[in-house]
């Protein structure tokens, strides 16, 4: 799948394909899941249903609501040492981030706005 070439990732083309299918199979769904979603918030809403659930999966109905946070820039710039003192330091995890290219991710962006009712 991977090599190292004088230093260098290189990719096989068959990898290469599959990641493709990959990609399209994952807008589908992300499409597909983004309207069923859509209509169990519509009639939970519309029903008052708070709560669903069967043997393949359940679904929770979360109402809208505020949340308070703090603004950290201001707070460094107003308060510094407070900001400082109050600044904690975590470890996090490697990973590897992957980015779809342009064409993906304007296609997303087309099927989204398409469900939304910006394209026609």
């Amino acid at each position: 799948m991977l090599k190292i070439v004088n230093n260098e990732i290189q990719i096989a083309e068959q990898f290469l394909q599959d990641f493709k299918k990959l990609a399209k199979a994952k807008l589908e769904f992300e499409k597909l899941e983004k309207k069923v979603k859509d209509e169990f918030k519509e009639k939970m809403e519309e029903y008052g249903i708070k709560k669903f659930d069967n043997e393949l999966f359940t679904v929770t109905y979360v109402a809208p609501t505020t949340r308070q946070s703090i603004d950290t820039k201001k707070l460094k710039e107003l308060h510094p040492r407070i900001a400082k003192k109050c600044t904690k330091t975590s470890d996090v995890k490697s990973s590897v981030r992957i980015k779809l290219k342009w064409y993906l991710t304007n296609k997303l962006t087309n099927i989204i706005s398409r469900e939304k009712g910006c394209i026609q």
